[in-house]
């Protein structure tokens, strides 16, 4: 354990060490990134040694290993966006991915066709043929922690990623098979045909549930997510109608309780100049309606008799102003 952490501890010195041991995304792609790399070497190996030898076998093999690179390279490459377009990308990059598979599925059913029409395995000595195995069941379990660990995980390029992982692995599962098969040779031909036909159709068909299953699954998240917003919306228009009714009830009650200040305020007002006007204005044998009446004619008399004052004055102004011109003319 000290070991470990002392290692640990001195990759962590370095920036990109540290993000290698914080970042699980990172190592993800980084892993990814790795695998587009190995994928091409042997997309390029089995192409060329199938257009010399115009071999079907290599070049199917060929096409298996180009569609993993892609898949690989389009992971690493939808990692590099950023914001809402990176989640936009991330689902579209799912149901790429799912459609991959069902091709690669397909591939596969004639890589084995192939290899079961010419007989061809290929055999390794016992040391070789361990080392292949342990290999093969270190990835088999690396596959199967990353599926109970990492499940959940909600990211789709990991998920992507993932499904990319057990489809390799499922391949080596037939892969190691058939070389076991080959290699050790304790089985009759005719029952480790029907061996590797069972195995081949059941990675055949495991791979092609994954491609249905990320259709799938994109097509399910986007209708949940459409769902959410949907449900988002109800929510919202539901809490403004609320909203709208309460400000509709408060301006209500505030007009209303305004409009009965405003009407005893004026009552009020009415009642006091009623009773000013009844004590103090009123003639004899005048009511107190008559009295309003004629101050508010009296009143518009008098406005009436200071505007006319008020033009007679300006008029006598302008004559005066005429006359004053005219003399010194």
């Amino acid at each position: 354990m000290k070991i470990k952490q002392n290692i640990i501890n001195h990759i962590q010195k370095r920036p990109l060490g540290k993000r290698i041991i914080e970042e699980h995304r990172y190592r993800v792609i980084l892993t990814a990134s790795v695998g587009f790399g190995v994928n091409l070497l042997y997309a390029f190996y089995h192409g060329v040694i199938g257009v010399i030898n115009l071999s079907l076998w290599f070049i199917t093999m060929c096409g298996y290993y180009t569609i993993l690179g892609i898949m690989r390279f389009s992971a690493v490459i939808c990692d590099r966006r950023s914001g809402a377009e990176a989640i936009r990308t991330e689902y579209f990059l799912m149901r790429l991915i799912g459609v991959l598979l069902l091709i690669l599925s397909l591939l596969l059913s004639g890589v084995i066709y192939i290899s079961l029409a010419q007989k061809i395995a290929i055999a390794h000595d016992e040391i070789l043929m361990i080392t292949i195995a342990t290999y093969t069941f270190y990835k088999i379990t690396l596959a199967i922690i990353h599926a109970v660990k990492r499940g959940k995980d909600p990211s789709p390029l990991l998920a992507a990623i993932r499904n990319i992982g057990y489809a390799e692995v499922a391949v080596s599962i037939l892969t190691l098979q058939q070389s076991m098969l080959a290699s050790f040779g304790s089985m009759p031909e005719s029952q480790a045909r029907i061996m590797n036909i069972l195995t081949g159709a059941v990675v055949c068909l495991f791979v092609f549930c994954l491609g249905v299953a990320m259709i799938i699954s994109k097509n399910k998240k986007e209708r949940m997510k459409q769902m959410v917003k949907d449900k988002i919306i109800q929510t919202n228009e539901k809490i403004a109608n609320k909203l709208t009714g309460a400000m509709e009830k408060i301006e209500d009650t505030v007009v209303g309780g305004y409009n009965k200040v405003e009407d005893a305020v004026v009552g009020r007002y009415n009642k006091i100049e009623d009773a000013f006007v009844g004590r103090y204005l009123t003639h004899e044998g005048e009511s107190v309606a008559e009295a309003k009446q004629r101050l508010q004619k009296q009143h518009s008399n008098t406005i009436e008799d200071s505007e006319q004052k008020a033009k007679d004055a300006g008029n006598c102004a302008c004559e005066d102003v005429s006359a004053a011109e005219e003399e010194k003319e």
